[in-house]
């Protein structure tokens, strides 16, 4: 806080310190996040081949809009499949004019998206944390568990997790001025616009939502009017509205047959987000497991998340003081993922709809990281704690997984596995039921 001395608002600058450091250093962690990615993502898609689900559908559709060459109205099979954005259909349709339809050019343009979220969250966190706090917080999101396995077939939960990165960085960085540049303002909005292209109305949803209730905490909605909102907003509809525009004018009502709008933002948005999409073909994941995903997500880096929490400012008596760019930086990371987690919450729920609240906790636990030197003895009781905790977790499950294996016995050598299912189907739907 600063009301709490010279000391402590000395060490909690790190938006101010972070632009002296030396370039040597950047150049560094810039290589180290490269190659991470080079070495985890890049690297990873050669192989396997696509998924026959939802990779599979995907590539087709792509592949049928350079046949088409139709970049408005997206086919599947033949058939007009309205229900979903287009900009990681049109990444992916690039990807194929320039490299042909292959299984790597399939997920080339999600795992650059993926590197520019890694720098995007390195420069949020170096600006919020200083450099450390920006390679930590790179770092963590590269190799965290979540990111990887829902990059590893064609969804775009990541991609929507980069715009709202961009987002709000564009926001913080408006809080640190008194009067937001326009360049600032627009970027907020152009994010935004990327965001609805990029997965509907959510892009717009999660960020603004996150910039709502951050101001409401903070007692500071009068910032709305400092975004330029009148120009911001003409700056959205000039990326945003054009694709949706064409799409509705090239589909429309036939009849009783519904056009682009009814299927993509009734059915798609409001009736999915209700249960009562048409056709209802989605389980969704038990509330109390959907949130102990939302924390495995971030393995291996979990137990410093209650280290990382605490530094949230929360109490009232902080939050009536003016906070510093670090508070500010936690409080809106967490309220970041309060929202989507909470959002999801009330609706029906994949296991990878909080993505997009990943790289709020890595630049949570990044700063942390950079910070935890100069608290060791104070917050190094509360860390061996927490990893005693998961690593009894880790023990525990380990050997449950261990004797499960020794005790099942294995499938016959060319066995077929729908025979394999068939032979216990009831066995086979409770355990369906309780994994979705």
């Amino acid at each position: 806080m600063a009301t709490e001395g010279g000391n402590v608002a000395a060490e909690e600058q790190p938006a101010l310190v972070s632009t002296s450091a030396p370039s040597r250093f950047r150049y560094i962690s810039v290589a180290i996040i490269f190659f991470l990615w080079l070495v985890i993502y890049f690297a990873s898609i050669f192989s396997p081949p696509l998924l026959d689900d939802v990779d599979t559908i995907h590539a087709e559709a792509a592949r049928e809009m350079v046949l088409r060459h139709d970049w408005v109205t997206l086919y599947t099979d033949g058939i007009r499949y309205l229900e979903k954005a287009p900009l990681m259909y049109w990444g992916v349709a690039a990807s194929y004019e320039i490299f042909g339809v292959k299984d790597w050019s399939t997920r080339l343009p999600l795992v650059l998206g993926v590197l520019i979220l890694l720098l995007a969250i390195y420069r949020f966190g170096t600006l919020a944390y200083g450099e450390r706090g920006g390679l930590y917080s790179a770092v963590v999101l590269c190799t965290a568990l979540g990111p990887y396995i829902f990059t590893r077939f064609e969804i775009p939960d990541m991609v929507v997790g980069l715009w709202i990165t961009f987002s709000l960085l564009f926001f913080w960085m408006s809080l640190q001025q008194e009067k937001p540049s326009r360049w600032v303002c627009w970027g907020f909005a152009a994010a935004c616009a990327m965001n609805v292209l990029t997965k509907s109305l959510i892009g717009l949803v999660f960020p603004v939502g996150i910039v709502i209730l951050y101001l409401l905490v903070t007692r500071n909605l009068r910032h709305l009017l400092k975004l330029r909102p009148i120009s911001s907003t003409l700056v959205f509809l000039a990326i945003a509205a054009p694709w949706h525009i064409l799409a509705a004018i090239a589909n429309p009502s036939q009849g009783n047959v519904k056009g682009f709008l009814w299927f993509y933002f009734i059915n798609e948005q409001l009736n999915r987000y209700l249960g009562k999409r048409v056709p209802a073909g989605y389980d969704t994941v038990p509330l109390l497991i959907f949130w102990a995903l939302t924390l495995l997500w971030v393995a291996p880096w979990l137990a410093f998340l209650p280290q990382s929490l605490k530094a949230v400012p929360w109490h009232g008596r902080e939050l009536k003081d003016k906070l510093l760019p670090r508070q500010q930086a936690n409080l809106l990371f967490a309220i970041w993922t309060v929202v989507i987690v909470g959002f999801f919450t009330f609706s029906t729920r994949q296991e990878y709809y909080t993505i997009p609240a990943i790289p709020a906790l890595a630049l949570l636990i990044g700063g942390w990281l950079a910070k935890e030197p100069a608290n060791l003895e104070t917050e190094g009781r509360a860390g061996r704690i927490s990893s005693c905790a998961l690593f009894a977790l880790v023990a525990v499950g380990s050997a449950i997984g261990i004797a499960l294996l020794f005790s099942s016995k294995p499938a016959a050598a060319g066995a077929d596995l729908a025979d394999l299912l068939q032979k216990n189907p009831h066995s086979c739907l409770a355990r369906s039921r309780r994994s979705s």
